[in-house]
């Protein structure tokens, strides 16, 4: 994908380039017929040639879609293919949660000597650590977890004030009984 948005795939309008990783980079963009925004995950374009990477997406795609949780991120639809001129060979849909980091959060707070106390540490973990239970009652381990694959859903600050913790990129997960992922 181009970084020079605005950029059209299928009905999704691209809008901000949100990060990038060692396999995909992930784009904030507009769905107009159901008026929401969503993330997009797109496989870099020189790992959709090769099946096996293909085939690594379509499994995380597939194993996040089959869970329902409210800490764990909504995947909405994914695509995989050969990659050609016009189209990304391999990308994931899914819900756009508004909010930073965890691993940004704690920078930011940590740096001018703000940290949480014990009742809001265990508010933050305890839905985080049911997510993962899910997950894994599931069949599905994460092998990923780190404040940076966690975000803060400003839109939910009910029970954190920092937001809500929400599960993300399970890029290298593990289906237990299978081969590695």
């Amino acid at each position: 994908m181009s970084t020079n948005p605005p950029q059209r795939l299928g009905k999704y309008e691209l809008q901000t380039r949100l990060g990038q990783g060692g396999m995909a980079e992930v784009w904030k963009a507009f769905d107009p017929q159901l008026k929401r925004y969503v993330a997009i995950k797109f496989m870099h374009a020189q790992l959709g040639s090769d099946p096996d990477f293909r085939a690594r997406f379509e499994r995380e795609g597939q194993a996040i879609a089959s869970l329902r949780h409210p800490n764990i991120v909504q995947v909405y639809d994914f695509h995989v293919s050969p990659p050609s001129a016009d189209r990304p060979g391999a990308y994931m849909v899914m819900d756009y949660v508004v909010g930073q980091t965890l691993a940004d959060y704690i920078r930011n707070t940590s740096a001018v000597g703000k940290f949480l106390p014990d009742n809001q540490l265990l508010r933050l973990f305890t839905p985080i650590c049911l997510a993962i239970d899910y997950a894994h009652e599931h069949g599905i381990i994460h092998r990923d977890i780190k404040p940076a694959n966690i975000l803060l859903d400003s839109r939910n600050t009910k029970y954190n004030p920092m937001g809500e913790p929400i599960l993300t990129d399970f890029g290298i997960v593990k289906i237990s009984g299978a081969a590695t992922l």
